[in-house]
């Protein structure tokens, strides 16, 4: 939530009146995030939180949080990503094919992108269930960046996040 998308999307829940668990690997960047909602008016509407969603046990403490600063889990947003500068830093003007691509990074990158929200979602849906009522919310990208030469592994993790939550769907 500390950068881009999620942090607009947090501020804007926050000036609609939600209250926000907002989670980053960052902690400097959801501080800021928090101080930048109370400036805006929304003071205690963004809760930071660090933590890494590629952990099983700190997407536990995720939710567990969630229920304590927000008084429950009422949608998730699985928007945690990282993109392919973290498999090649000049990536736009030196191509990776995908079988140049170390197995570490990929495997990060598959962990932050895919597996983190479906660890999340799965963790969440019991309580969206009981409640019976919740949102889950995937972050994906356009279908050209899915399939997109040289954007494996990024484009192909979002691809199973997309697919994930049409099956997700159907599930519930």
């Amino acid at each position: 939530a500390g950068g881009g998308m999620g942090s607009a999307m947090t501020l804007g829940l926050a000036k609609k009146g939600a209250r926000v668990l907002a989670v980053d690997v960052d902690p400097s960047s959801v501080d800021a995030l928090a101080r930048t909602a109370a400036k805006n008016g929304r003071k205690g509407a963004v809760i930071p939180m660090t933590a890494d969603v590629t952990q099983q046990e700190e997407c536990r403490k995720i939710l567990e949080q969630a229920q304590i600063q927000c008084g429950g889990i009422h949608a998730l947003v699985n928007n945690a990503g990282v993109g392919m500068q973290t498999i090649h830093e000049n990536y736009m003007n030196e191509p990776v094919r995908f079988w140049e691509a170390d197995l570490e990074r990929w495997q990060h990158l598959m962990d932050v992108n895919w597996k983190g929200p479906f660890m999340l979602a799965s963790l969440a849906t019991p309580y969206l269930i009981e409640q019976g009522w919740g949102r889950i919310v995937n972050v994906t990208t356009s279908l050209d960046t899915m399939h997109r030469q040289s954007y494996t592994p990024y484009g192909p993790s979002k691809a199973a996040l997309e697919a994930a939550s049409s099956c997700w769907a159907k599930d519930l």
